[in-house]
């Protein structure tokens, strides 16, 4: 069985993965303390400025973490 911490890294290399498969896209509004939140914490941290592409980047992570009882979201962080 695959501890917290460990699929929390898997989603965390997800979240790289995504993003260089989207060619490091960074559209959208500038913000900043966006990512995928835990427990009302930030735990992975958007991977471009815009909130569009990290958001797109995340959502594979979001799902895999959701798939392993892990109730992970969106945080879309504030506008800079």
């Amino acid at each position: 069985m695959n501890s917290r911490v460990n699929l929390l890294r898997e989603a965390e290399r997800m979240v790289h993965a995504e993003w260089e498969a989207n060619g490091y896209e960074d559209s959208g509004t500038c913000v900043i303390g966006a990512g995928i939140a835990i427990d009302g914490t930030v735990a992975i941290k958007q991977v471009s400025q815009g909130n569009m592409s990290s958001y797109a980047a995340a959502k594979p992570a979001i799902k895999f973490l959701k798939e392993n009882g892990i109730d992970a979201y969106w945080d879309d962080g504030r506008m800079d």
